[in-house]
C-alpha cells in the first residue's frame, strides 16, 4: 500500500483489476480484465475495523461497485503499459492484505478466523466510459470480456481456487508469476471452452510443496486430457487431501471410468453455474 495507507483490504467491499491496450478516442479499447474479486462471507462488524486497500496507486479507475464485488480496469481512459502484469499485482496485493486482515482483526469475530476472497481476470474488448442518462452517469466498463472476468471469478467455487485468469492474460504475463492450466472451461452461457489458469503467486515465492504439487497435477492433467482416466486419478488422489483441484479432478475421472465421455471430447468441461 502506499505511504500512510491502510494495509487492510476492506472487509464489506471487494477489489478487481483489468488493463488494456488502448486505441483513439471514442473508440473500443482492448482491456486487460475488469478483474472481479469477491468476498465469500461478511460480517458488518468488520467492515467498522476495515479501510480499503488503496488499489488506485497502482492505476486502475474503479469501474463499479456490485453487492461485494469491485470492478476496475487497466487501459482507459489512458493506455498502460503491461496492464495485465499490474492487474495481477495488484490482486496478489489485496490478498496479501486480507491475510493480514485475517490475522489482526477477523479472528477477534468469526470462529473459522478468515474470510476469503475469489478474483477472475481476463483480456480481451471491451467499452468503456460515462454510461446512463443526462440525469445519472457513471464511469464503466461493459462487454463480452468484463462477463468473462465476472464468470472466472465465480468459477473458482467449482475448483476450490481463488485466482482464476484466462489464457490471453497467462499469455501476457511471461515467467514472473507461477500459474497452472486448471481447465478447458465452457462457462456459464457460452458453448466454446476456454483455456483458464489459477494464479499461485510471484515466482520465487511459492513454497516447493506447492510447486511440487503443480507438477503432479500436470502430470495428472495430460493423463485426464489422453482420456487415461486410471492413471490420471491414481495422480490426482495421491494430492487430493491437500489441493482442491486434484479432488475436483479425482472425481471427475471415477465419473469418466464409469461414463466415458464423447468421442469428440477434447478435455472441456461444461460449468453449470455462474
Amino acid at each position: 500500500s502506499s505511504a500512510g495507507s491502510s494495509p487492510y483490504f476492506a472487509a464489506a467491499a471487494s477489489i478487481c483489476a483489468a488493463s488494456a491496450a488502448g486505441s483513439a478516442a471514442g473508440k473500443s479499447r482492448r482491456f486487460v480484465a475488469p478483474a472481479s474479486v469477491q468476498e465469500r462471507r461478511t460480517e458488518p462488524r468488520l467492515a467498522k475495523r476495515a479501510q480499503p486497500a488503496p488499489v488506485a496507486a497502482v492505476g486502475p479507475p474503479v469501474a463499479g461497485f456490485a453487492s461485494q464485488a469491485v470492478m476496475a480496469g487497466w487501459g482507459a481512459p489512458l493506455q498502460v503499459e503491461d496492464a495485465e502484469r499490474k492487474a495481477v499485482n495488484a490482486a496478489l496485493d489485496c490478498q496479501a492484505a486480507l491475510l493480514d486482515f485475517n490475522r489482526d482483526v477477523v479472528a477477534d469475530y468469526l470462529p473459522s478466523g478468515r474470510l476469503g476472497t475469489r478474483i477472475g481476470v481476463a483480456t480481451g474488448y471491451a467499452i468503456a466510459g460515462n454510461m446512463g442518462s443526462a440525469q445519472r452517469l457513471n464511469y464503466t466498463l461493459t462487454g463480452d470480456m468484463v462477463n468473462l472476468a465476472a464468470r472466472l471469478e465465480g468459477a473458482n467455487k467449482e475448483y476450490g481456487t481463488a485466482f482464476m485468469v484466462s489464457e490471453l492474460t497467462a499469455k501476457a504475463l511471461g515467467e514472473d508469476f507461477v500459474l497452472r492450466r486448471l481447465d478447458r472451461l465452457i462457462v456459464k452461457g457460452k458453448t466454446e471452452p476456454i483455456v483458464v489458469f489459477e494464479v499461485l503467486g510471484r515466482r520465487g515465492a511459492v513454497d516447493d510443496a506447492v510447486l511440487a504439487r503443480i507438477a503432479a497435477f500436470e502430470r495428472g492433467l495430460a493423463r485426464h486430457d489422453a482420456r487415461d482416466f486410471a492413471a490420471a486419478r491414481a495422480i490426482f488422489q495421491k494430492h487430493a487431501s491437500a489441493d482442491p483441484p486434484s479432488r475436483v479432478y479425482a472425481e471427475r475421472c471415477e465419473t469418466y471410468l464409469a461414463t466415458p465421455p464423447p468421442a469428440d471430447w477434447r478435455g472441456e468441461f461444461a460449468l453449470k453455474t455462474k
